[in-house]
């Protein structure tokens, strides 16, 4: 049965696509919930990435903000004022948005590296 994985931005040699985040979260529907912020800092692999956000969760605090003058809502997770992650899409209620937020805390916490399309077996993060 699929669950949820982390989805990495390719290692792919040549330039990066802006503004790509380094990592994604998606469910088992293939449906995002949740990135990376865009500002990465460092060059760390993705796998280093993930395994960070996964120690850091127990200590880390999700908010729901409205996301511009268009009100809509979105969400951050941030431990000792650093941004984890952020909601891939902005919504409509903000009943839907702290759905999410729950969603993505209690999937990036036991989600693992999905395997990338140059590796045939399973992503090795020593997790």
């Amino acid at each position: 049965m699929a669950r949820a994985r982390y989805i990495c931005r390719s290692s792919r040699p040549g330039p990066a696509r802006t503004g790509a985040p380094l990592w994604r979260l998606v469910g088992a529907n293939n449906r995002e919930l949740g990135r990376a912020p865009e500002a990465v800092a460092g060059e760390g692999t993705c796998c280093e990435a993930v395994l960070a956000l996964q120690a850091k969760l127990p200590d880390a605090s999700g908010r729901v903000k409205l996301a511009g003058t268009a009100n809509t809502w979105s969400w951050t997770v941030e431990c000792d004022g650093e941004l984890l992650a952020v909601s891939g899409r902005a919504y409509l209620r903000q009943r839907e948005c702290q759905y999410s937020l729950w969603q993505f805390l209690a999937a990036a916490a036991v989600a693992t590296v999905a395997a990338s399309a140059e590796h045939s077996g399973p992503h090795l993060c020593a997790q």
